[in-house]
């Protein structure tokens, strides 16, 4: 559900004698946001985008479709890096509601690129400048405007790439996105535990060579370097990029993102039936209950024994998650 515009829904409140208010009525007004509405990576340079080295549509064509960023909270696997004998060299952000037009010059003003190998996250470095972003208004996923942001061949390779989109007027996000996208050259995903490039490897390649008849395709985990032709270049490529324990790409696994504080006068559509319970602060006065929106939830007083009904005027909205969004440790106490 992705609901935005003015919701009501009414409640009672209980206490523990068993008195019941008169019932109220609370209006939301949720505020569209920006959103990121895809994450992609791109074989830029490749046959599937034509060999080319710039940012345009032809990269659409070089998007890896088995592969998808790894998030916060998630455990890298085979599908979260590419093979890519060119490295990290392209990506694309789709972004709903982009504040303004991302250049070169200004690129640190919307997102910020960090590399690194391990879980220590704090110690990861900055990453290689790109050289080239655009971006084409209106043609990301679902409408949105796709950012495209290209790196030179191999300054990013075997380590991982930390992407943040910065929460500002800029993007137009209310909280910053993460994610990461890395690369081990050579490797044929052979043994999901591990990222090692070995003689397995090597052979595995050797053994799949394709031929004019039977071009790879885009997804075909063999041609490191995705000129449709597993051949011997590919097994040299395995062979040239063997790994050892100290240069083996790790299965990283980044920490969860901390939850965003609200605003009062703005929540946006995917947080009304999350939020926590201690988002709302609940009083009553003359016997009339109110709510009112805090961005920590801190009440005054303490009032342990209320329980509080409500439903929604908004269809689509559900009402249990409602009364669940209201009923919290701490409420204000019945004056």
């Amino acid at each position: 559900m992705n609901f935005f515009g003015t919701d009501t829904f009414t409640y009672t409140v209980n206490d523990d004698d068993g008195a019941t208010s008169n019932s109220a009525t609370v209006t939301v007004t949720v505020t569209p946001v920006s959103d990121i509405a895809g994450r992609r990576i791109f074989y830029n340079n490749s046959f599937f985008d034509g060999f080319s080295s710039g940012a345009g549509i032809s990269d659409d064509g070089a998007i890896a479709p088995d592969k998808e960023a790894l998030l916060p909270g998630e455990t890298a696997d085979f599908g979260n890096y590419t093979s890519y004998s060119r490295g990290i060299n392209g990506v694309i952000v789709d972004i709903e509601g982009l504040g303004a037009t991302p250049t070169l010059a200004t690129i640190g003003n919307f997102f910020e690129f960090q590399v690194g190998n391990d879980n220590s996250f704090a110690s990861y470095t900055t990453a290689p400048a790109p050289i080239e972003v655009a971006v084409r208004a209106g043609e990301g996923a679902g409408g949105s405007d796709r950012v495209t942001i290209i790196w030179a061949d191999n300054v990013i390779e075997k380590q991982w790439l930390e992407i943040t989109v910065l929460a500002n007027a800029n993007t137009g996000l209310v909280s910053e996105d993460v994610h990461y996208w890395g690369n081990a050259v050579g490797e044929t995903g052979d043994n999901l535990a591990n990222t090692d490039v070995s003689a397995t490897d090597q052979a595995m390649t050797r053994d799949n060579f394709t031929t004019f008849l039977t071009p790879a395709g885009i997804t075909n985990p063999y041609d490191f370097n995705r000129d449709t032709d597993v051949s011997a270049t590919d097994q040299a490529i395995a062979r040239d990029n063997f790994t050892t324990f100290i240069n083996v790409l790790q299965l990283i696994s980044p920490p969860p993102a901390p939850l965003s504080s609200l605003a009062a006068s703005s929540i946006s559509s995917d947080d009304l039936l999350s939020l926590s319970a201690s988002s709302f602060v609940v009083s009553l006065t003359n016997a009339s209950p109110t709510v009112s929106l805090s961005p920590n939830g801190q009440a005054d007083t303490t009032l342990t024994d209320l329980s509080l009904n409500a439903s929604s005027q908004q269809t689509g909205v559900n009402d249990a998650a409602l009364t669940d969004l209201l009923v919290q440790k701490e409420k204000e106490t019945v004056e």
